[in-house]
């Protein structure tokens, strides 16, 4: 009876698309089937573009200020409902971050940094990863961020969510 209520006074609506019911779950069938992480297969291994080849035509045109970057999911995924609540799904989205960072194998940063409100994330972030511990100067920095945030300079960018790049100094 209090299950029947609960139910009509709060539909289990899928937290992606917000139209179909759920049993339970925060994605309805139809968006958790399109719930994966890119592949790396056909991108950059800069800056993780979709093209045939070891560097886009992109950057081997222009220089860019990372050395490696990646984004865990494209705009039209049924993850991006996780941005909606940074707090609630830090972990979550840690997690989806270090899958994704350990299957592009990333070298070990020392330092993480993170975009403004995504320093929960950060924290969880670190509990997962080891820290490279050198005594020379920062080297190998890895931010994270919801998404990059230079459309201006690279229209790329900002299409996909949960990034991750590396700033490397030689």
């Amino acid at each position: 009876m209090i299950s029947s209520l609960r139910s009509f006074l709060y539909p289990s609506i899928c937290q992606s698309c917000r139209q179909k019911e759920t049993r339970e779950l925060l994605l309805c069938p139809t968006c958790l089937e399109e719930f994966s992480l890119l592949n790396k297969t056909f991108r950059c291994k800069r800056c993780f573009r979709q093209e045939e080849g070891l560097y886009c035509s992109y950057c081997e045109e222009h220089p860019t200020f990372f050395s490696k970057r990646a984004f865990c999911f494209d705009a039209a995924s049924a993850a991006l409902f996780l941005l909606r609540d940074l707090n609630r799904f830090s972990k979550t989205i840690a997690s989806l971050l270090f899958i994704q960072y350990s299957r592009l194998e990333f070298p070990p940063p020392q330092a993480i940094l993170g975009s403004p409100g995504f320093s929960e994330v950060v924290i969880e972030f670190r509990k997962l990863i080891t820290i490279e511990k050198e005594e020379t100067a920062l080297q190998k920095v890895l931010y994270l961020s919801e998404t990059a945030s230079l459309p201006a300079v690279d229209p790329f960018i900002g299409k996909n969510a949960f990034h991750l790049a590396l700033f490397e100094s030689y």
